[in-house]
C-alpha cells in the first residue's frame, strides 16, 4: 500500500491556527480524505527573522519528506503594539528573509519546487481590527500598507523558486471575518472553504 502524501504548513501564528477547530488545516486534512498527511510546524508570535532560525533543526526533525510545503509568513511582521518597538522588516529584507528561509528548508528535506506553496499575510478589515477592544487597548496596529508590499515579495519569490502563490487578498475579500482576537484571525466558514479549494487546486 503507498505510502500518503505529505503536506507540511510552516509558518508563524497563521500556522499555528491551522488545527483549531474548523481551522484550515482542519479542513484541507477533511477535503483530502485520508490521502494526504498535514503537519503543522509552527511558531506563533515570531518574527520571519526569528522563524529563519528554526527552520533547519525543524526539517531535520521531520519523520519523511512532505510532499508539499506551505510557507506562511510575514503575518507577525506585520503587527506592531505600544510594548513593542522593533521595526519590521522592509520589504527588501523581508524577501531575502523568505528566500533564506526556502532554501534552508529545501537543503534539509527532498522535495520538488513546484510543490512550494506560498500563502501570503492575510489581509485585515481596518473598521472591524480598530473598533475591537483588545486591539485598541493593547495598542495593536495592523500595517495594511506592509501586507501589500509583503505580497509583492511573495510573487518574485514564488517565481524565483518555482512554487505556487496564494494571494489571501484576493482569494479572502469579503469571505473574511476580519476581527483579530486573542487566539489569531478568524476566518468564516466560507473564507475558510475558499481558501481550501485554492490550496486542494494546486495539484495536491
Amino acid at each position: 500500500m503507498p505510502l500518503p502524501q505529505r503536506l507540511l504548513i510552516f509558518g508563524d501564528s497563521v500556522a499555528e491556527a491551522a488545527f483549531k477547530p474548523r481551522g484550515f488545516g482542519h479542513l484541507i486534512n477533511e477535503k483530502l480524505n485520508g490521502t494526504t498527511d498535514v503537519i503543522v510546524r509552527s511558531f506563533p508570535g515570531y518574527s520571519t527573522s526569528w522563524v529563519k532560525l528554526t527552520v533547519s533543526c525543524c526539517a531535520r526533525n521531520l519523520v519523511l519528506n512532505p510532499t508539499y510545503i506551505v510557507f506562511i509568513l510575514g503575518n507577525d511582521d506585520c503587527f506592531s503594539s505600544s510594548s513593542n518597538s522593533t521595526s519590521p522588516p522592509t520589504p527588501t529584507e523581508f524577501k531575502k528573509l523568505l528566500n533564506s528561509v526556502v532554501n534552508k528548508m529545501t537543503n534539509e528535506v527532498d522535495v520538488k519546487f513546484e510543490s512550494l506553496i506560498f500563502m501570503t499575510p492575510l489581509p485585515s478589515d481596518e473598521l472591524k481590527f480598530d473598533s475591537y477592544d483588545a486591539n485598541r487597548l493593547s495598542g495593536v496596529t495592523h500595517d495594511r500598507e506592509l501586507v501589500s508590499k509583503y505580497t509583492k515579495m511573495y510573487r518574485e519569490v514564488a517565481e524565483r523558486q518555482g512554487g505556487k502563490l496564494i494571494n489571501s487578498s484576493e482569494i479572502l475579500d469579503r469571505n473574511f471575518d476580519n476581527n483579530f482576537k486573542r487566539d489569531g484571525f478568524r476566518l468564516s466558514e466560507e473564507g475558510i472553504e475558499t481558501g481550501v479549494m485554492k490550496e486542494k487546486s494546486t495539484g495536491m
